[in-house]
């Protein structure tokens, strides 16, 4: 038999008089339902090529992003699209733009959270931060902080709290410390 939680009052409202007839037990409702949705995570990393090509990948990045769309519609749980880093470079397009042509992309992708990557400080902290002003989600970078301000580095946000489907989600964007001697413009000695 299913235990069932009475409260007080319920409980007194139960048992009666003596030696009246017990009325039926009552039946709590179980809770609602939560009102979460399912939860679909969509993660990548290491993008910067953007150009359709003869072979697989074929469609570029026209073709990335409707594949991303293609979990979005009608009735359907929205997904939460994370990014962990490496999108301004390294590509031959990159030498050109340092990075400036793949914000448009990324704003069409609806990303809800993305890492700082080694190689997105290929052309400077100051243009990392300026692209990352450019973007329409926010950048993470959790446990690196520059000696020279004591902010994290290339301003990147600590933590993360978002409410998703009715799921609440915290991020961090978390490096190790071999990736700091991957940095180019970066020395290990800058950052704690």
């Amino acid at each position: 038999m299913a235990q069932v939680d009475l409260t007080l009052a319920e409980a007194t409202a139960i048992r009666g008089l003596p030696g009246e007839a017990l009325p039926p037990p009552m039946r709590r409702q179980p809770p609602a339902a939560a009102t979460k949705r399912p939860l679909k995570l969509l993660h990548f990393n290491d993008v910067y090529e953007v150009e359709a090509r003869e072979r697989e990948p074929v469609g570029g990045v026209s073709r990335f992003v409707a594949k991303l769309n293609s979990f979005r519609g009608e009735g359907r749980a929205e997904p939460c699209v994370v990014f962990s880093g490496d999108v301004f470079a390294p590509s031959l397009m990159s030498t050109v733009t340092k990075g400036k042509h793949m914000v448009k992309y990324l704003n069409m992708m609806g990303i809800t959270a993305a890492c700082i990557g080694n190689h997105d400080f290929d052309f400077g902290t100051e243009n990392l931060e300026k692209l990352i002003g450019e973007s329409n989600f926010p950048w993470l970078l959790s446990n690196v902080v520059s000696k020279h301000d004591g902010q994290q580095l290339a301003h990147g946000r600590r933590t993360l709290i978002v409410e998703h489907e009715g799921w609440k989600l915290g991020f961090m964007g978390l490096i190790e410390q071999e990736w700091l001697a991957t940095l180019a413009t970066i020395e290990p000695d800058e950052v704690v």
